[in-house]
């Protein structure tokens, strides 16, 4: 890329962002921003191509001395060659041809995201004027370097994902009253500040994340008052497999005896 880039004076065009992209990625990166990544490379070689097409003398000699010695042959833009190596590129292009197929059929045939049917089941109950929070994110950094610490303005991805099919925000105690996460981390005292706010509105009717009795204990009250129950089932694909994740919620007692649903076991 940067040959092509440099022989057409967009180096610059590709360099600085992505200087700017790797600043970023050096400190917040994760695996399903890799894709980012490939759509700016993509980008640069489409306004590069704009510019000029492909040319032979972008492409290293050093690829075509090789497929040279294995062929045998000096020139290397015969028909025959550029058969060989349209083969090599489907060939390459199958198992991801087919890993992608297998996720959009797993995807059209499952939800990928139980939002959804979390909304719905806020909706058809009228829960949506109850009190819901959801779990944090609980944790260590840099290993033992420090001890378990509590991102309070981190919340359940299920909750997020359901927000966008209600009139209003689902969760209370949030940071700032957000819908969304801010990926503003906490200090210790904010956290402990902000979690005794959260429970001094006294305990809420529903508490999104299954494991949540570390989250009912820091906020003073009783995992004895709630019951699990699972609303929906995400089925996430990867490659050619799937795996399963299930939406819990706890029920505050009171609450769960009003409705006829079944227990979940915790």
């Amino acid at each position: 890329m940067i040959r092509i880039a440099s022989r057409r004076h967009l180096l610059v065009l590709l360099l600085i962002p992505y200087a700017c992209v790797a600043a970023v990625a050096s400190f917040y990166f994760s695996g399903h921003h890799e894709g980012i990544i490939l759509a700016y490379l993509l980008t640069i070689l489409w306004i590069c191509l704009a510019d000029r097409p492909l040319e032979k003398s972008d492409i290293p000699s050093v690829f075509f001395r090789a497929i040279g010695r294995i062929r045998g042959a000096d020139d290397m833009m015969t028909m025959e060659s550029g058969r060989i190596i349209t083969l090599t590129v489907v060939l390459l292009l199958i198992p991801s041809l087919y890993w992608s197929s297998s996720s959009i059929i797993c995807d059209v045939q499952n939800p990928y995201s139980t939002g959804r049917t979390l909304s719905n089941f806020i909706i058809s109950n009228n829960f949506q004027h109850a009190r819901w929070i959801s779990v944090w994110s609980h944790g260590t950094i840099n290993g033992a370097e420090r001890s378990a610490v509590d991102d309070t303005r981190s919340y359940s991805g299920n909750a997020i994902t359901a927000n966008p099919y209600l009139a209003t925000n689902l969760l209370s105690c949030t940071y700032q009253g957000r819908s969304y996460l801010t990926h503003e981390f906490p200090t210790t005292a904010q956290a402990d500040q902000e979690i005794a706010k959260c429970a001094s509105l006294g305990e809420p009717e529903f508490v999104i994340g299954g494991s949540g009795a570390y989250f009912i204990k820091r906020l003073g009250f009783s995992t004895w008052n709630y019951t699990p129950y699972a609303v929906a089932t995400a089925t996430t694909p990867w490659k050619d497999q799937e795996t399963f994740s299930m939406t819990m919620i706890l029920i505050r007692n009171d609450v769960y005896r009003k409705l006829d649903l079944p227990s979940a076991s915790s």
